[in-house]
């Protein structure tokens, strides 16, 4: 299969599937020379894993109502089967099975153009790790922000690193001095403390 036609498998793919499962929130397509990554910041449902999500299972879309808007205008056949069709898809298109990774701050699904693919880029990334790069990069530049830290990390959305500085300042390792514009980053403790 040549690629033009992979890449109109990748479209159908996520456009008629996976649109449905993260309705509601702001999604990031990396396109890169032979993988194509899919993150959504947000949760898997309470009590799932990615082992639940690749079995039978219910559907339980973020925002039900946006859901239906998108059922409404043909975006989605029947719910409760994308991950299903996604992996079909795949396997009919001469593709490997997609690669599922909850990363924490976010869900990810990895579609390759080839079989064994050895550049995944940097999706194996804890929320640990995430983490202490972000105060890596406060240290060396504590006017930096949010879209500054995304751009530089190039794995994890605004929204993502907003999440995590939140979490840092609940935990009283980061505060925010000053405004959000013109203000900095002041690191106030450990995340071993």
């Amino acid at each position: 299969m040549n690629n033009e036609n992979q890449n109109i498998e990748y479209k159908r793919i996520w456009k008629d599937e996976y649109l449905k499962w993260i309705c509601g929130f702001a999604i990031q397509i990396s396109v890169y020379s032979n993988w194509m990554m899919i993150y959504n910041n947000g949760e898997l449902p309470e009590n799932w894993t990615i082992a639940t999500l690749m079995d039978k299972h219910t559907s339980e879309p973020a925002n039900p109502d946006i859901a239906k808007v998108f059922f409404r205008a043909g975006y989605i056949e029947v719910w409760g089967r994308g991950i299903s069709n996604i992996i079909k898809y795949c396997k009919d298109s001469g593709l490997p099975a997609p690669y599922y990774k909850d990363m924490g701050t976010g869900f990810a699904i990895v579609f390759e153009k080839e079989k064994d693919c050895s550049n995944f880029g940097r999706i194996e990334e804890t929320t640990q790790e995430t983490t202490q790069e972000i105060l890596e990069l406060i240290t060396d530049n504590p006017k930096i922000t949010r879209k500054e830290i995304a751009e530089h990390l190039g794995y994890i959305t605004e929204d993502g690193v907003k999440y995590n500085l939140d979490k840092l300042k609940k935990k009283s390792v980061l505060k925010r001095i000053g405004p959000n514009k013109g203000g900095y980053w002041k690191i106030i403790g450990s995340l071993n403390s």
